[in-house]
């Protein structure tokens, strides 16, 4: 036989022990996981602490692009009486949930897959796993607006939840950017400053005449248009641009375009979801699917908030726990 010849037995070995080993691993018990957890922010972390305390043999793949890994702080976290960082608090969960045993991969889901006998396989870019129990904590995804410069102000002095960072506007000139929904945004932040003034995308004629009125009696001004450019430094805005050519001061912005569930994943295998892409859940945080759980922003439980996710990540893990030894001591 010649060297070509040689080399191409080679490579027909090396395939078919490749298509060999790929399907033996996707039949041994030892790769299953009890739980992957899809996300790690704060419900995915609370999640994964939870069911690894449970010795449950945990996975946990996030892709690191969620809303807890944009900069900025947390202000309201019980414990923290100085803020912690977004970031920070990731991080520290991570470490948590590693120190009890959860594994960890940096990667990007791309599908998962219903199987056979209760089992999913969740497939990244790089690899795929499974599992018999997933808990989604894919979250949301802010729509910021597009004027130039805001990228830089993003978690720092333009933000999207008046709950998480109302406290922070007290006295301070503050613009809220977006839809109809800047009327219900001033009316939030009205209780800490007085110094607001709107600006919507949408004709006013368009908004909720009562919304208006309450905006009209209590001197807030709306401004129709969209704001082109941020103006200031080291992170803190100092005036916006309009596309027709008015100025604002403001210290703080903020949006209010609304948001969009990452359910995506979810929705492929047939979980159920609400109007708003939301994906629909129970009382423990099951779908309508055996098996598949999800918790955070992404669910339908409307409230964006860090303490929320933290406990329906422990109520997602909690629901496969009890389960499971339900299921473990039936078979005694």
């Amino acid at each position: 036989m010649d060297l070509l010849t040689n080399n191409r037995i080679v490579e027909l070995h090396n395939e078919r022990m490749i298509l060999f080993l790929s399907y033996y691993s996707e039949g041994i018990d030892m790769d299953i996981y009890d739980a992957i957890v899809i996300g790690a922010g704060p419900a995915g972390l609370s999640a994964a602490i939870y069911l690894a305390r449970f010795r449950r043999k945990t996975l946990i793949i996030d892709a690191g692009a969620g809303r807890s890994s944009l900069p900025g702080e947390y202000h309201n976290i019980a414990g923290f009486l100085e803020p912690i960082a977004r970031r920070e608090l990731r991080k520290l969960g991570l470490e948590q949930a590693k120190s009890y045993g959860a594994e960890y991969i940096k990667d990007r889901v791309t599908e998962v897959e219903k199987q056979e006998e209760d089992k999913f396989k969740v497939i990244t870019r790089n690899s795929s796993y499974f599992a018999k129990n997933i808990i989604f904590c894919t979250g949301i995804v802010d729509n910021w607006p597009q004027g130039e410069g805001c990228e830089k102000y993003i978690g720092y002095t333009l933000h999207s939840c008046p709950v998480c960072s109302g406290y922070e506007t007290i006295d301070k000139k503050v613009v809220i950017t977006g839809d109809e929904r800047v009327t219900g945004y001033a009316l939030e932040l009205w209780p800490y400053t007085k110094r607001i003034t709107s600006v919507s995308a949408i004709s006013v004629s368009d908004i909720n005449p009562n919304y208006m009125n309450k905006m009209n009696g209590l001197g807030i001004p709306v401004y129709e248009g969209k704001i082109i450019k941020y103006i200031g430094h080291n992170n803190q805005i100092e005036k916006v641009i309009l596309d027709n050519g008015m100025e604002l001061e403001a210290e703080i912005v903020y949006t209010a375009f609304g948001s969009k569930a990452n359910s995506e994943l979810a929705k492929k295998i047939g979980v159920a979801v609400d109007s708003k892409d939301h994906i629909a859940v129970n009382e423990i945080q099951e779908t309508n699917i055996i098996g598949v759980y999800a918790a955070g922003d992404v669910d339908n439980f409307d409230n964006y908030q860090v303490a929320t996710a933290m406990y329906e990540g422990y109520m997602a893990a909690y629901s496969i726990h009890k389960k499971m030894l339900k299921e473990e001591i039936s078979n005694i």
